[in-house]
């Protein structure tokens, strides 16, 4: 029996041990959980492909810029051969035309000389829009960095709320030690005993909802980072209690510089604006020159002629649209209702801004004003139970007092708690306007 007992504990140790072995655990600082998140993104590396795609549209585009040289080589069989039939002396003679074998050799240079305008604006398109791909790709990463510090902070948030509910458990336990010492020398009434039973055990449901809150949390912020079940994360960085001073009109400059949408709009203007002239120069003609050398033969033999003849041509083209039904003139006004269109929705998107930082930064400064609140609540809380818990000791308060102080002591931990996080949420949405999210 003895050893059958001591083969089950090192078997159980065994699997502890290798159960340990698989978990791994991940220091995380909100900088480099902010990397690993650009690190392993699939929206930022679907914007890498359509930026490297667009780099390939503009070397395409590009191409049409230098001379475009094609050949070709071919062999016909004519079946029947065309003839020409000449009437001589009221007799009617007829000369083939070709034989049976026709071979062909041919390399043509074709160089757009002038298209007025509509080859090199339709780079500058090109260029244009690789530069939105690029600030789409900032803007991704912006938004990222605030989905990070908001993740991390609200796993922070369901620790620390976890911490308080476990203390107030703890807390409970002590006024039941406390009611004990308390009637050391009699017996505890049934009505304290069921009273104090309860206070303990309705500590305990806020304790399983915070530890499922946290758990919930932890799997959102590894998901967001990529990281496997098994990992075990621990948050190295606290709520900062250091809270910066803003101005608003430096804020606000700061914002409509650097914030990427508003630099995605305004350089959407610019690209309409090229749009516009693009379809504009479709009214006009394209000058190209083009040069020709053909290398012919006819012969009956297909492996041998002796009939070959050279040829070559060079000359220029003017390729136009007389009539097209109003095609070009609707895409040109339509190409112009894009450029309104974008004018207008970068007005209002500097608008919707201007009003979501006014917003921010007066519930900012409100907080922490009330976080100021908390603190001080927080801080007399503590003493009160300190010293009700001391008195109930002694019994000069009752049972429900102290109850009542601990539950009220609870609730300033976790108003101060809550307030903190909510400023720290802010700063990381201000950093967000201002592009500061840390890489």
């Amino acid at each position: 029996m003895k050893k059958l007992v001591i083969c089950i504990i090192l078997l159980c140790t065994l699997t502890l041990f290798v159960y340990a072995g698989d978990i791994k655990r991940k220091v995380l600082t909100i900088k480099n959980a902010v990397a690993l998140a650009v690190n392993t993104s699939e929206e930022l590396k679907i914007g890498q492909q359509k930026l490297d795609k667009m780099n390939n549209t503009y070397k395409e585009i590009r191409a049409s810029v230098f001379p475009q040289i094609g050949g070709e080589i071919g062999l016909d069989r004519y079946i029947e051969s065309p003839v020409l039939k000449i009437n001589f002396d009221e007799e009617e003679i007829e000369m083939p035309l070709k034989q049976e074998w026709d071979s062909r050799a041919s390399i043509t240079v074709s160089q757009v000389l002038w298209s007025f305008g509509k080859v090199f604006n339709a780079i500058k398109i090109a260029k244009r829009v690789i530069g939105l791909e690029r600030l789409s790709i900032e803007a991704t990463e912006n938004e990222l960095g605030y989905g990070v510090k908001m993740a991390y902070y609200t796993m922070l948030l369901a620790q620390k709320t976890a911490k308080i509910a476990e203390r107030s458990y703890e807390n409970a336990l002590k006024n039941k030690v406390a009611l004990k010492t308390r009637f050391k020398s009699g017996r505890i009434s049934m009505v304290n005993n069921v009273k104090m039973e309860a206070d303990v055990a309705g500590r305990i449901p806020p304790v399983m909802r915070a530890r499922s809150s946290l758990d919930q949390a932890t799997i959102a912020l590894k998901d967001l980072l990529g990281l496997k079940e098994k990992t075990s994360v621990i948050l190295k960085d606290d709520f900062t209690t250091n809270f910066p001073k803003y101005d608003f009109q430096q804020v606000k400059a700061k914002m409509l510089t650097r914030e990427p949408i508003v630099k995605i709009l305004n350089n959407r203007i610019d690209l309409n604006e090229l749009v516009v002239k693009h379809r504009k120069y479709q009214f006009y003609p394209t000058l190209t020159g083009f040069a020709t050398y053909n290398y012919t033969g006819t012969s009956e033999n297909i492996f041998y002629t002796d009939d070959m003849s050279k040829e070559i041509i060079a000359g220029l083209r003017f390729n136009f649209s007389l009539w097209d039904g109003g095609l070009r003139l609707s895409a040109h006004r339509k190409a112009l209702n894009d450029k309104n269109i974008a004018e207008i929705e970068y007005r209002k998107k500097i608008n919707e801004l201007e009003v979501e930082l006014k917003s921010t930064l007066s519930k900012y400064n409100a907080l922490i004003e009330t976080y100021r609140a908390c603190i001080n609540a927080e801080k007399l809380a503590e003493e009160s139970y300190r010293v009700t818990l001391s008195s109930f000791k002694s019994g000069v308060v009752s049972q429900t007092m102290l109850n009542d102080v601990d539950l009220q002591l609870t609730a300033a931990k976790l108003n101060t708690l809550s307030t903190l996080y909510e400023i720290n949420l802010l700063v990381a949405k201000i950093d967000k306007l201002i592009v500061q999210c840390q890489k």
